[in-house]
């Protein structure tokens, strides 16, 4: 069984949107690894660079031969969502998302959130309300010297609320001491 999102398969969701992604591609519209938002294609290969993740507890995990890429992340402030997808079903990302700079030699330094397995299947995926700035996507995996081609996508969002509260008396002042009978209703925005 997969998670439905609107009737349709979660995971087709995500088929959707590499296939766009693939489109986008094609027509050399991200090319950089720095982006605003979008997605963007890259691969972690052997004799590339290493360091040693911070695994969820911010302990190093010992091992200093885990393969990585960094992207710089524009943010507009609100909800930035990434999502790291293995597109060879080989590596079992790892997302970790840094406030700049990043430095492999110290992976605990500036970071602001790890992922494993949120996204669809293994892949990774973060969804945070930050303020307005650039970060730093580090794409790696849960086991090291896994090697093999990821798509990184990411997009900025404002913030909504998703509750409402009002307060319904009718009086504008009331006198100290006096009593007031109110109404206070919630509902979803």
């Amino acid at each position: 069984p997969h998670a439905l999102a609107h009737g349709v398969p979660r995971r087709w969701h995500a088929i959707a949107r590499q296939c766009i992604a693939v489109a986008a591609l094609g027509l050399g519209l991200y090319t950089s690894p720095a982006m605003a938002q979008g997605s963007i294609t890259g691969s972690l290969v052997s004799g590339g660079p290493v360091f040693t993740p911070p695994h969820y507890t911010c302990q190093p995990t010992g091992s200093v031969n885990f393969y990585y890429n960094t992207h710089t992340l524009t943010h507009t402030g609100g909800i930035l969502t990434t999502d790291l997808i293995d597109t060879s079903y080989t590596l079992d990302p790892v997302l970790v998302l840094y406030s700049p700079p990043f430095d492999p030699a110290q992976p605990c330094s500036n970071l602001i959130a790890i992922d494993d397995d949120s996204g669809v299947g293994l892949n990774a995926f973060l969804s945070l309300s930050l303020p307005a700035g650039n970060y730093v996507a580090v794409a790696t995996t849960f086991s090291a010297a896994r090697t093999g081609p990821y798509e990184l996508t990411s997009s900025s969002r404002l913030a909504t609320a998703d509750l409402s509260i009002t307060k319904t008396d009718g009086l504008t002042s009331a006198t100290p001491g006096s009593s007031v009978t109110y109404t206070i209703t919630a509902t979803n925005a």
